[in-house]
């Protein structure tokens, strides 16, 4: 069983980072403080595909939900509209110049890659932004696990 700390670092990135085995769905096990990735019907990318234990592990995740709903709780990915408000919160956090250009870099097409060329050239910058994203995700988190009556992770969100 993984430590609480790892299960939390991992809720915090579902549906956030890439995903190389292209599992949409997590489920939060209240019991054994886990998660499981089920891919849903479909989903099945060639790694997942080609791994005959790991279908069989999926198939036997899906029948445990299915087995004991109340059990389990649908991890919410972090959305492309959330990460994005991310974004214009922390420009509007910035001094009236670099404000006014990460705006205005967040109208154009492909508003993430703009973003991240002006975060990433300047290393302050950039670590403000990872602490302002790390925040946010924690902050979706301890909303989720609120709304779900989840209460082994409060301590660490506190």
């Amino acid at each position: 069983m993984k430590k609480i700390e790892e299960v939390l670092d991992e809720l915090m990135f579902i549906g956030v980072e890439p995903d190389s085995l292209d599992v949409y769905r997590a489920y939060f096990d209240r019991e054994n403080v886990e998660i499981l990735h089920v891919a849903t019907p479909g989903d099945h990318s060639v790694m997942i595909g080609s791994n005959p234990d790991m279908l069989k592990r999926i198939a036997e995740d899906r029948a445990k939900i299915k087995a004991n709903p109340q059990r389990y709780v649908l991890i919410p990915t972090y959305s492309s509209n959330m990460a994005y408000t991310d974004m214009l919160d922390f420009a509007n956090l910035q001094e009236q110049e670099l404000r006014e250009k990460l705006l205005y870099e967040l109208t154009l097409p492909r508003p993430f890659e703009k973003f991240s060329e002006i975060v990433e050239n300047n290393a302050e910058l950039r670590q403000q932004w990872q602490a302002h994203k790390q925040q946010q995700r924690r902050d979706f988190v301890k909303k989720w696990a609120k709304q779900n009556s989840i209460t082994v992770f409060d301590k660490l969100l506190a």
